[in-house]
C-alpha cells in the first residue's frame, strides 16, 4: 500500500513525501523432516520477512530545460527483514540511501 503527496511551486520546485507499506511474507515453510514422525513432510511452521513502513522523499528543480533532483530512500533509516530462508540466514532490507540527478530535456 502507497501513499504520498506532491507539492508543485510555481517557481520550478516539487517535492514528493511518500509512504509504502509492505506486509509480512512468508520466505519459507518449514517441514517436518523427522522420518519416524507422524507428521513426516508436512508444513509445521513458518519464516516470515518482517512487515515494514518506508518512507522517501524526493525534490526537483526545474530551470528552463535542466531539472536536477536529490531523493533519499528509507528516509527514517528503518531496520527490516525482507526474508528470513534458514534459521540463520536472513536478508534485510535497503538501509536509508540517497541519490542526485541531472538531467536536460530536449
Amino acid at each position: 500500500m502507497n501513499a504520498g503527496l506532491r507539492w508543485r511551486g510555481a517557481d520550478g520546485l516539487t517535492v514528493n513525501v511518500e509512504a509504502t507499506h509492505q506486509a509480512a511474507s512468508n520466505s519459507e515453510y518449514v517441514s517436518q523432516t523427522d522420518a519416524g514422525a507422524p507428521n513426516f513432510g508436512q508444513v509445521i511452521g513458518v519464516r516470515r520477512g518482517d512487515a515494514a513502513t518506508l518512507v522517501n522523499a524526493s525534490l526537483q528543480y526545474r530551470f528552463g530545460r535542466w531539472v536536477a533532483g536529490a531523493h533519499v530512500r528509507n528516509l527514517l533509516d528503518r531496520d527490516y527483514l525482507v526474508s528470513r530462508p534458514s534459521g540463520t540466514v536472513v536478508t534485510s532490507g535497503a538501509p536509508r540511501g540517497f541519490g542526485a540527478s541531472l538531467r536536460f530535456d530536449l
